[in-house]
């Protein structure tokens, strides 16, 4: 490469470490699972064991520790604190995942051009920022998904990727179960659109590799999830689907294993289908490019009516503002499935962006709570962005050179309409990584980041209140009082303690919750004014506000105040005073 391509390259890396790294600048913690990955981290260090008895929210974390046991290694190997290493190291890492786009995008059969444009959505774009500027197993998942993605795709090429994709195959299955599902689709995908479209070139020996390869991963996968991760079956798997159900869906996945398998042998040995793409046409293009924006506009509108499936959240209108950069660069990845098709192996690019949208298809039939559509965004956006590299230098090359319908080219004005053309790329980059991180009233009231005053109020917590005591509060400080503070949390069961007025009203709620460490009364509540502003519960539910009238509830008995310092309240509650 030139050299000019690895300065490049190597600020758009940095610029995406410095991006994830901004609300660490505003806020004490960013992340509002951090309390519990650093119960588990520190557990980790200290017990040098995974811990068996997990009474926190996330039953399932214990059983997916590759984070976990990252963090250690690193905070053991430089000496620094846990608590760091679990904020920074992560979402560094996950930065590194504009290198792994960049060569995808190449290995695809893109430019180097098109790998930069590719890199740079995904250093700003909100959906992968947001998702990986704090620590969670997620964040890794998806950087080990790619290296998998690239090492399965690399090996084609020198076998000497085997080692590295077993390798990072099994890191990603410790790591994260949503990762590793959509790597499997995604490369199921990448074959079956590969033998049907007779492109690229393989091997029946190396497709008979393939597909070893997958009937290992599946069975690993199922291993792993159903004999090993024994909370995550049980509060997963198990409530999606039942017992009896879920000896259904493993008979039909080894069937459609079976059907996959005939297939793609009959694919081998009988189809003769080759797609052409089609040819250049700025007019076209400029249709596409339109019908394109519209429709995301009109996803934009629909999510801001409140009318996304599982999800009960309406955003604020501003998220028009929000989005707007992002949906335009969003559009002219419309432009890309037809140029990869140009290159050989652009067919897997298509195979990938396919693969997610089946996925997220799945999910919204299925109407699962436990696997949320806005999850797939993040990993959604990873090959659209090399779709967004090739149409931008699929217009550079035809618009910028002049090239019409009928393949007559004009020449002139060429440069001015190349510059014209890469300032408006670079604006509407900025612009994304500008709104990276919209604000809470967008984000429909959550707020991820912990103040420095909360946590002071969950370090008087620690100091000050008795072990095993349980605190009412929202899922963020319910993170942070189980992990920093050891004491039982409410986390997102007792919603009518926020929003009911009156303390009748939410007696039976706060005198026998059921918390993930059993039937709990709550000996305390804990506000702030982060709270009030917008009461992070359960994600697929709008974080509304707090009351005037239901926070004054707390002024009069049986609650009474033991910590205010100005913006955070903790008030116990007097079970012995008879309110009537």
């Amino acid at each position: 490469m030139k050299k000019w391509v690895w300065f490049t390259l190597l600020a758009i890396l940095v610029f995406a470490v410095l991006l994830r790294l901004v609300p660490l600048t505003q806020f004490m913690i960013w992340g509002s699972d951090t309390g519990e990955y650093y119960y588990l981290t520190t557990h980790l260090e200290e017990e040098n064991k995974m811990v068996e008895d997990y009474n926190g929210w996330g039953l399932g974390y214990p059983s997916f520790p590759g984070m976990f046991y990252l963090n250690v290694e690193v905070s053991e190997l430089t000496g620094l604190d846990p608590f760091y290493t679990l904020l920074i190291l992560t979402p560094t890492l996950s930065a590194f995942s504009v290198i792994f786009v960049f060569m995808l995008t190449r290995r695809f059969g893109g430019s180097e051009g098109a790998g930069l444009v590719a890199a740079a959505i995904v250093a700003v774009a909100m959906p992968v920022v947001y998702a990986t500027s704090h620590a969670m197993p997620g964040t890794l998942g998806d950087l080990l998904a790619l290296v998998c993605i690239l090492a399965f795709l690399q090996s084609y090429r020198n076998q000497m990727y085997f080692p590295l994709l077993a390798l990072c195959t099994l890191a990603l299955l410790i790591t994260h179960h949503l990762s590793t599902f959509i790597f499997l689709i995604a490369i199921i995908t990448m074959v079956i659109f590969r033998e049907i479209l007779k492109r690229p070139n393989i091997t029946f020996e190396r497709l008979k590799i393939d597909l070893i390869y997958i009937f290992i991963l599946l069975n690993l996968i199922l291993v792993y999830w159903l004999l090993y991760a024994v909370p995550f079956r049980e509060r997963v798997i198990m409530r999606s689907f039942g017992t009896a159900g879920l000896m259904y869906v493993i008979a039909m996945i080894y069937v459609g294993f079976a059907v996959f398998v005939t297939l793609m042998f009959m694919l081998r040995k009988y189809s003769t289908y080759t797609y052409q793409p089609t040819e250049h046409s700025t007019r076209r293009h400029m249709i596409y490019f339109i019908i394109a924006v519209s429709i995301c506009l009109l996803a934009i509108l629909i999510a801001s009516m409140g009318l996304l499936p599982t999800l009960d959240i309406t955003p604020d209108p501003l998220v028009f503002i929000y989005l707007l950069p992002l949906a335009v660069l969003f559009s002219l990845g419309i432009l890309g499935p037809n140029e990869s098709l140009r290159f050989t192996n652009g067919i897997y690019m298509l195979a990938w962006i396919s693969s997610i949208g089946i996925a997220l298809l799945l999910t919204m039939i299925l109407g699962s709570h436990s696997i949320i559509i806005y999850r797939y965004a993040q990993y959604a956006m990873e090959p659209w962005a090399i779709s967004i590299g090739l149409g931008t230098m699929m217009i550079i090359g035809t618009y910028c050179s002049g090239v019409r319908s009928d393949g007559d080219r004009k020449t002139n004005h060429s440069a001015s309409r190349f510059f014209a053309v890469v300032f408006i790329i670079a604006i509407l980059i900025l612009g994304t990584a500008a709104t990276a991180y919209p604000p809470r009233s967008v984000m429909s009231g959550f707020q991820e980041g912990i103040t420095d005053s909360e946590m002071d109020g969950v370090l008087w917590c620690r100091s000050n209140i008795e072990a095993g005591s349980t605190v009412a509060t929202d899922h963020r400080l319910s993170s942070m009082l189980f992990g920093f503070a050891g004491l039982n949390a409410s986390w997102d069961y007792v919603e009518k303690t926020f929003y009911e007025e009156d303390f009748e009203d939410v007696r039976d709620e706060l005198n026998r919750v059921s918390l993930p460490s059993g039937r709990k009364q709550i000996d305390y509540v804990m506000l702030s004014d982060e709270l009030r502003e917008g009461v992070a519960l359960v994600q697929w539910k709008q974080a509304e506000p707090m009351s005037e009238e239901a926070a004054a509830k707390f002024q009069d008995n049986p609650f009474y105040v033991v910590y205010d310092s100005g913006d955070v309240q903790i008030y116990q509650i007097d079970w012995k005073y008879d309110i009537d």
